[in-house]
C-alpha cells in the first residue's frame, strides 16, 4: 500500500494532467471557430434560436441578399415559447437546446447587425469543452468498484479524458453550431449510471434512489435535447440485458451443481430487487414518450428525407456498414482524405504540380495503416482489463452498451430503410462509449509496458496514438478535414470571378434546407465584401447580386414544372444583361434564346450543383 503522501502526490499529477487535457482540447475546439462558412442546419439554429423563421423568405420573385439574410436579425420581442413553437414546426428536434442558444445570444453583441457566428458556435464549443471533465468523472466512478482501485480508476480516466481532447471527430461535434455536444454531455453521464447500476446489480444491492432519479432525468433531458438518444434508452436496455446473461453464465461456471440458467435467473432476479430497475426504465420511456409524441405531431418527413436508402440498390445494404466503420476510425485519425484546395505545390521543376490526389491516397493508406495496427493493440488492453476484477463489471457495461449502440445503428438502416449512418454527426450516440474503450486499452498498454504492443513499448504506443489524434484536430480545427456540408466558399468566388455584370442565383424551393443553402451563399457575399481585397475589380459583385427561390412542390421535376416557368418569366422580363447562376435547380432549364451556357465553370462543388447562363435582353434580339 502506497504511503499517504505518495498517494496524494499521484492524485494531485492526475487532476494536473485533467487540466492540461482541457486546455488541449479548449484551445482546439475554439480554433478557427467562425472561419468556416455555415450551412443549412446551423442557420436553422441560428434563425429559430433568435425568434425568426424560414418561411419569412419570400418565394418565386427576386430578392437581394440581404432580404435573404434578414432572419438572421435578432428578434428582440421573441420569448422562449416562441422559440419552442418555431422549433417544433421548422426544425422537428426538441427545444431544450435551441432555447439554451436563445439566452446565450443575449450576451453576445451582434455582426453588423446579424447574429453572431462565432458566439453560436462557441456555445457547442464550450459545451465539448466540459465533455473533457466529465468523462474523466464518470469514467472515474465507471471504473471504481472498490477504494483500492482508485488509482487504476484514474489512469483510465485520465486517458480517457485525453483520447477526448484530442479526437477529431469531438473537435468537428465541437465546432457544429446544433445540439450535439449537449447531447454527448447526456450520453456520458447516462452511460456512467448505467455501469453504476450494473455494479449495484451484479452485487445483489438494490439500486439507490439518487441513482434512479438520476439516471432518469438525464435520460429525460437526452431525449428533450436529441431525438436519436432513444438509441441510447434501447441500447442500454440492450446492455443490461447482456450483463444478466453474463452474471448467469458465471454463475453456472462456478457452481458445481450446475443449475439450469432459468433457475439461477429467477434467483438473481429475487435478490436484484429489480422494481427500482423497472423504474429506470418506465421513467425514462414516460419521459422521452413527451418528446417522440411531440415529434410525431409535427414531423414533416421531406425535412429528413435524405437520409432515406434507394429502393432496389444493393449498394444501400453495404453503405451503413462502411459508414460506422469510418465514424470509428475518424474518432481517432483523420488525416488529408478531404483536401480539395491546397495550394499548387512546385516540386523539382517550375511548373505547378497538383498533389491533391496523390495527398488523399496516402492520408488515406496511414490511416488505414493506423487503424489496422491499433485496433489489435486494443483489444489486448481491453482483455486484460476485462479479467480484472476490480473494472470488470464497468468494461463489461461499457462494452456491451457501445456493441448494442452499433448494433442499433446497422439494424435501423436495413430495417425502416432510413440510413442514419449516412450523417457523421448522427454517430454521437455510440462516440462517448468508443472514447472509454479507448481509455481501458491506452490504460493497459501504459500499465503493461512493454510487453504489450508490438515493435514499439506500451508507453511509446500511448504516445503515437494521442499524438495522431492531436494531428488529426489540428486538420480538423483548420477546415482541412470533417469540412461543411455546403462549400459555399469554393462556389462564391466563382460568382464572382465572372464578368462584371449583375447576377441572379436561381434554386427550386422545395422545403426549408433550400432557404439554408442560399443563406450560405448570401452569407459568404456578405462577408467577402467586408474583407479588403485590392485585386478586386470596381464593381461589388454582392451588391448586385440578387437571389430567386422558385417554388416547387418535389425535389425533382421532369415536366411541366412550376419552377421552369418561373424561370423563364423573370429572364423574360430583365432589361439588362445578366448572369443567371442555376444552383441546385432540380428542373428542366427553358430559357429564352439570347441566353448562352457558359461550360468553363464545371469543378465540382460538394453540396451546389451549378449551371452558369450569360443572358441579354430580348429587346436585343429582336434589334
Amino acid at each position: 500500500m502506497l504511503p499517504v503522501s505518495s498517494g496524494v502526490r499521484q492524485l494531485r499529477q492526475q487532476w494536473l494532467w485533467l487540466l492540461l487535457w482541457t486546455i488541449l482540447g479548449a484551445s482546439l475546439r475554439l480554433t478557427n471557430l467562425d472561419g468556416k462558412p455555415p450551412w443549412t442546419d446551423e442557420f436553422r439554429t441560428l434563425v429559430l434560436s433568435v425568434g425568426n423563421s424560414f418561411q419569412s423568405i419570400p418565394l418565386d420573385r427576386v430578392i437581394n441578399f440581404q432580404d435573404l439574410l434578414a432572419p438572421l436579425i435578432p428578434n428582440p420581442t421573441a420569448t422562449i415559447s416562441d422559440i419552442i413553437q418555431r422549433v417544433s414546426i421548422e426544425d422537428r428536434q426538441p427545444p431544450i437546446y435551441f432555447v439554451l442558444v436563445h439566452l446565450w445570444m443575449k450576451l453576445f453583441p451582434t455582426d453588423g447587425g446579424l447574429v453572431n457566428l462565432w458566439a453560436a458556435r462557441a456555445l457547442p464549443a464550450v459545451l465539448g469543452i466540459l465533455t473533457i471533465p466529465c468523462v474523466y468523472i464518470c469514467s472515474y466512478f465507471t471504473f471504481r468498484s472498490r477504494p483500492e482501485n482508485t488509482q487504476a480508476a484514474h489512469t483510465i480516466a485520465n486517458f480517457t479524458a485525453a483520447m477526448l481532447a484530442v479526437s477529431p471527430y469531438g473537435i468537428f461535434i465541437a465546432q457544429e453550431a446544433r445540439h450535439y455536444s449537449f447531447a454527448i454531455l447526456w450520453v456520458i453521464i447516462s452511460i456512467n449510471c448505467l455501469a453504476i447500476g450494473c455494479r449495484y446489480l451484479t452485487g445483489g444491492q438494490k439500486l439507490p434512489i439518487p441513482l434512479i432519479f438520476g439516471w432518469v432525468i438525464v435520460n429525460v433531458l437526452g431525449m428533450g435535447t436529441h431525438y436519436l438518444f432513444s438509441i441510447i434508452l434501447i441500447a442500454e436496455v440492450i446492455a443490461l440485458g447482456l450483463v444478466f446473461w453474463w452474471q448467469i453464465r458465471q454463475i453456472q461456471f462456478r457452481s458445481e451443481l450446475n443449475h439450469p440458467a432459468a433457475i439461477i435467473a429467477k434467483n438473481i432476479l429475487l435478490q436484484l430487487s429489480w422494481q427500482r430497475l423497472v423504474m429506470v426504465i418506465l421513467g425514462s420511456a414516460a419521459g422521452g414518450a413527451v418528446w417522440l409524441w411531440l415529434l410525431v405531431s409535427t414531423y414533416d418527413r421531406n425535412i429528413s428525407g435524405w437520409i432515406d436508402n434507394q429502393p432496389h440498390k444493393l449498394i444501400e445494404v453495404f453503405n451503413p456498414f462502411f459508414q460506422v466503420i469510418g465514424a470509428v476510425i475518424s474518432m481517432m485519425s483523420l488525416l488529408l482524405i478531404e483536401v480539395t484546395e491546397l495550394p499548387q505545390f512546385c516540386i523539382f521543376s517550375d511548373v505547378p504540380t497538383d498533389i491533391n490526389i496523390p495527398i488523399v491516397i496516402l492520408s488515406a493508406i496511414i490511416m488505414l495503416i493506423f487503424f489496422a495496427w491499433v485496433t489489435p493493440l486494443l483489444n489486448r488492453g481491453l482483455r486484460i482489463k476485462w479479467r480484472q476484477p476490480q473494472v470488470q463489471i464497468g468494461t463489461i457495461a461499457i462494452i456491451s452498451f457501445t456493441v448494442s449502440s452499433i448494433g442499433l445503428y446497422l439494424a435501423i438502416p436495413w430495417l425502416t430503410g432510413v440510413d442514419i449512418t449516412r450523417g457523421a454527426r448522427y454517430h454521437f450516440v455510440y462516440f462517448p462509449g468508443i472514447m472509454m474503450l479507448i481509455g481501458l486499452g491506452l490504460a493497459s498498454c501504459w500499465e503493461s509496458n512493454p510487453s504489450i504492443a508490438k515493435w514499439v513499448s506500451g508507453k511509446q504506443a500511448v504516445t503515437i496514438v494521442l499524438l495522431m489524434g492531436l494531428l488529426s484536430s489540428a486538420i480538423v480545427a483548420n477546415n482541412y478535414g470533417y469540412h461543411k456540408y455546403y462549400r459555399s466558399e469554393q462556389i462564391v468566388p466563382m460568382i464572382q470571378q465572372s464578368v462584371p455584370i449583375p447576377v441572379l442565383i436561381v434554386t427550386t424551393h422545395n422545403t426549408l434546407i433550400q432557404v439554408g443553402e442560399m443563406m450560405g451563399l448570401a452569407w459568404e457575399l456578405r462577408r467577402t465584401a467586408a474583407v479588403p481585397q485590392p485585386l478586386r475589380q470596381q464593381l461589388n459583385h454582392s451588391t448586385q447580386t440578387q437571389f430567386l427561390l422558385a417554388r416547387q412542390f418535389q425535389k425533382l421535376c421532369d415536366r411541366n414544372c412550376a419552377a421552369t416557368n418561373i424561370l423563364r418569366e423573370t429572364v423574360e422580363r430583365l432589361a439588362h444583361p445578366i448572369d443567371i447562376w442555376l444552383v441546385n435547380f432540380y428542373a428542366p432549364v427553358s430559357l429564352p434564346p439570347t441566353c448562352d451556357r457558359d461550360k468553363k465553370f464545371t469543378q465540382g462543388v460538394y453540396g451546389y450543383q451549378y449551371q452558369l447562363y450569360h443572358c441579354q435582353p430580348i429587346q436585343d434580339l429582336a434589334s
